[in-house]
């Protein structure tokens, strides 16, 4: 790393080419669009599950993991206030609704709905379990209180995870199961977001820009990698931290409470429900409309509050 943000440095070459690496996979499953993509996702979905538990049945065999998993599990209601479900969830990248707009017009969107929920937060908890069991263990090898081991954000996945790994017997088999867990979630994750930029444009005029999907997304894709060349700089680091806490987190917030007033409010929870209604046969009930016009707005006007002043 540089010495701060004002000394990008040079360019390091290996992030570059893991970045363009790291792209191309994303192009390769997505250049034929949806059809594509869903062959992809039975791997990208499931296979990190499997990796997970591997490292999950590993960690709780290691000394401390104990302390570890009781320090993840015990009760901090101050992290409630963080708001993170909100940001796994996805809501407001644009990525859910892309997907979900590939559906048939009669499809049961509620039940995806709650599925997506409760597959989040079993995934965020069953994650948590996986790392904490082995930072518990890098603790006690360290004589360190889990509350004050140095490491946190990117630092978490790329130098802790990794420095407990390698204090295990097959050090070289953990890493490369971890890793490619990562690499999974994060093409996963990506695939949304890169789809909805390319759907966008397509369906701004579908009838011509449909049959240059491919040339679309190759032209995205190359503009993306020289957009992101910055990033691996030896001060790449300090922007991608500057984007990760101030740019993407209020943004993102704010784009949700628009949404939900503008659907709740200007467009109407009513007339929504009857959109529902006759896409799935049956009307939303009062208290979900209540949820939409009253609750959301507020608890997002409430965590906007909290991350202010956080920040």
């Amino acid at each position: 790393m540089s010495r701060g943000i004002d000394d990008l440095g040079s360019v390091q070459l290996h992030l570059l080419g893991c970045l363009a690496l790291g792209w191309l996979v994303v192009y390769l499953c997505l250049w034929k669009g949806v059809k594509s993509l869903g062959k992809v996702v039975y791997v990208t979905a499931t296979l990190p599950y499997v990796l997970l538990t591997v490292l999950l049945i590993r960690g709780v065999t290691l000394d401390g993991a104990v302390d570890g998993i009781k320090h993840y599990i015990y009760p901090d209601l101050s992290k409630l206030l963080k708001g993170q479900c909100f940001y796994s969830l996805g809501p407001a990248w644009g990525g859910v609704i892309t997907m979900a707009s590939f559906n048939k017009f009669n499809h049961n969107a509620f039940r995806d709905t709650m599925i997506v929920c409760f597959a989040d937060g079993f995934t965020g908890f069953f994650g948590g379990l996986v790392v904490f069991s082995v930072l518990g263990f890098l603790a006690k090898e360290t004589g360190v209180s889990i509350d004050d081991l140095p490491f946190s954000g990117a630092s978490l996945a790329f130098i802790a995870y990794p420095e407990a790994l390698s204090r295990l017997p097959l050090p070289n088999l953990w890493a490369v199961l971890f890793f490619i867990t990562l690499i999974l979630v994060s093409v996963y994750t990506t695939f949304g977001t890169f789809e909805t930029v390319i759907n966008a444009i397509v369906d701004y005029d579908f009838r011509r820009l449909h049959r240059y999907r491919i040339h679309i997304t190759s032209l995205l894709t190359v503009l993306i990698i020289v957009g992101s060349i910055p990033l691996c700089t030896s001060g790449g680091y300090y922007i991608f931290m500057l984007t990760d806490w101030y740019i993407a987190t209020f943004n993102i917030v704010f784009v949700a409470l628009l949404e939900t007033i503008i659907i709740s409010w200007i467009y109407g929870a009513n007339r929504f429900s009857e959109d529902i209604e006759m896409m799935t046969g049956n009307r939303p009930p009062l208290l979900v409309r209540v949820v939409w016009s009253l609750v959301i707005p507020i608890f997002i006007s409430i965590l906007t509050d909290l991350l202010i002043k956080g920040y």
